[in-house]
């Protein structure tokens, strides 16, 4: 079966330029979250997963870094003399976005054979369009592919169909520049061949579509969405599987650990049981002997008045016998 080459390249900006028709115009933000794979910005993808960093940076740090990167591509102009640095414009295009694919099923591949075709894509990338600022794998697409970004003050002077287009660009000849704009990125796919896609065995042109009667076309059409739907589905069934699975996994997980903790918690009360018990009966004890000692404190209160009371009669005795003897004692 036959296999063809893909090589995709566009330029962005920061920003979307005022002049623009479309509302739907992407920023690098947008295509840099893309490839990072943020939620809202990667919902055609059924199970988004982390891109592999291949080269460079990853696409948030880039996003993060863009600003600073751009800096120090800012172009030196002189003004009344003396030379300053231009910022880049917002809206200038600064970052070129290239994306190289294999065209082979991600589930069918086996991506150590692979590696070496993406190597030599982000090599052919380098030395057709400069440094990388990053380079990533996705994994979680129909096919294995690699995004690969540049960062430039123009983006589009690296790009070969706006550089075809600008040298031959005329009001009064549109057609022709896009002719030129179609015959440099032609050559392009063909330098992409010669340099990555005949190494390992990749054809240069797909196949072409045919014409066919319009009630071929809808009959054509609703077999790809039936193909589809049912791709759709299949994929459905495993990720419930997957879910269904990693549930059963939690529940085993935490009835396991409920176990544990239910038989820790017994032994725990059957040892506490034991000692709390123990320290009733040592406090029932103490409150006894508790008891004993306030009324053994009332006894000896008890004796000390009584003894305080003979100490009184006592001295009173010895008054009246003193009294005695003085009024009837010999004299």
């Amino acid at each position: 079966m036959a296999r063809f080459q893909f090589a995709h390249i566009e330029t962005y900006a920061r920003t979307a330029s005022t002049l623009s028709k479309s509302s739907s115009v992407k920023t690098c933000y947008d295509i840099l979250a893309e490839a990072s794979r943020v939620d809202e910005h990667s919902r055609h993808v059924l199970s988004p997963s982390p891109p592999e960093l291949l080269d460079g940076i990853t696409a948030q740090e880039l996003a993060e870094n863009l600003n600073l990167l751009l800096e120090n591509e800012a172009t030196e102009v002189v003004l009344g003399g003396e030379a300053k640095k231009r910022a880049v414009r917002k809206d200038a295009h600064v970052l070129l976005a290239a994306v190289y694919s294999y065209p082979s099923q991600s589930q069918m591949c086996d991506l150590d054979e692979i590696r070496p075709f993406f190597t030599d894509c982000i090599e052919f990338h380098r030395e057709k369009f400069g440094s990388v600022q990053s380079a990533l794998l996705h994994t979680d697409e129909q096919y294995l592919h690699i995004h690969v970004y540049t960062v430039s003050n123009n983006a589009r002077k690296h790009h070969p169909g706006h550089i075809a287009k600008e040298l031959n660009k005329s009001e009064a000849n549109s057609i022709k520049s896009s002719e030129a704009y179609k015959n440099a990125m032609s050559a392009f796919q063909d330098d992409f061949y010669q340099s990555v896609s005949q190494k390992y065995g990749l054809e240069r042109i797909g196949p072409m579509r045919k014409r066919i009667q319009s009630e071929l076309y809808q009959i054509a059409k609703q077999a790809k969405a039936s193909e589809l739907a049912e791709w759709i589905e299949n994929e459905m069934i495993k990720k419930k599987k997957k879910l269904q699975d990693e549930a059963e996994r939690i529940k085993q997980f935490y009835d396991e650990k409920r176990f544990e903790v239910e038989s820790e918690y017994k032994q725990f009360k059957e040892t506490n049981d034991v000692s709390i018990q123990e320290l009733q009966e040592k406090t029932q004890l103490a409150e006894t002997e508790y008891e004993d000692l306030i009324n053994q404190r009332e006894m000896i209160f008890d004796i000390l008045i009584k003894n305080q009371e003979l100490i009184s009669e006592n001295e009173n005795y010895k008054k009246r016998l003193h009294e005695y003897e003085e009024d009837y004692g010999p004299r």
